[in-house]
């Protein structure tokens, strides 16, 4: 047995920050119809920020209240360009 004192406790770490910001990807939403249960601009901004959060399109779209198929035909549409360029970079993040 050692008669050695026991080492000091620990420092107290200061809170850890997130392991990163949140990061709102600019892009242009595709131009859809008006339909209050469809691909509005503001879903599709909540979409690429859950995106860049979650990192799985099932899970974004849901999150979003919109189904996958939607997402990805969405993103198919033509107008979609700035939007698939988002959808691409949140992906990667995510």
């Amino acid at each position: 047995m050692s008669d050695s004192p026991p080492p000091p406790p620990a420092a107290t770490a200061p809170p850890t920050a997130p392991l990163r910001p949140p990061l709102h990807i600019a892009f242009e939403p595709v131009p859809v119809a008006a339909r209050r249960d469809g691909w509005t601009p503001a879903r599709q901004r909540v979409f690429i920020d859950a995106l860049c959060t979650i990192g799985q399109v099932t899970a974004a779209a849901r999150h979003v209240g919109m189904t996958p198929k939607s997402a990805y035909r969405l993103r198919e549409r033509a107008g979609a360009e700035s939007f698939a360029a988002a959808w691409d970079q949140a992906h990667d993040v995510g």
